[in-house]
């Protein structure tokens, strides 16, 4: 049975084509509270990260990261890797925040966890050259002895993310 529409002619909305809003952004966590659900050390270990970050309080971030901690980061542009130590996640960081030195951070939206493992959902804002590229992004977190073992960067449009930051960088994505 037919319904007349044809799936051929439908195209994927790609928020890296689409123009973004001209608006200039700061690392910040979301002004009006998050929504915020679960274990009550988890969530405040979250919380902490994210206003540290936003304030660019690195002797902070460095005091919630575990010994061995490791950033995996998706994708198949020149930054999506798994970094594991406290100095590889802070060059991680600091690279990030030197390409997107136009402005950018992350608004909170909401904050799960189930014991030891929280789920942020964000919203990513980077500014490159003039190039302002905001997206959904899901980050989910391992605590261990109340600091973060590990951490996943999950954007929602892996293709427009893996898009943004090797245009930004100016290499070719990773194969």
């Amino acid at each position: 049975m037919s319904s007349g529409v044809s799936l051929t002619r439908v195209t994927r909305v790609r928020t890296d084509v689409r123009k973004q809003p001209d608006v200039h952004t700061r690392p910040m966590t979301n002004p009006a509270a998050p929504e915020s659900t679960g274990d009550k050390a988890t969530l405040a270990l979250m919380e902490k990260a994210y206003k540290a970050y936003a304030a660019v309080d690195i002797d902070t971030i460095v005091t919630l990261f575990a010994d061995d901690v490791v950033f995996h980061i998706a994708g198949r542009h020149p930054l999506a890797d798994d970094y594991s130590g406290p100095e590889a996640v802070l060059g991680y960081l600091a690279t990030v925040s030197s390409i997107s030195s136009d402005g950018g951070g992350f608004t909170v939206r909401s904050l799960l966890t189930s014991g030891t493992v929280g789920v942020a959902l964000v919203e990513g804002t980077a500014v490159h050259q003039g190039r302002v590229f905001t997206r959904p992004i899901v980050h989910v977190f391992s605590v261990i002895d109340g600091r973060v073992a590990e951490f996943w960067d999950n954007p929602f449009d892996q293709h427009a993310e893996d898009d943004f930051w090797t245009t930004a960088i100016g290499e070719g994505a990773r194969a």
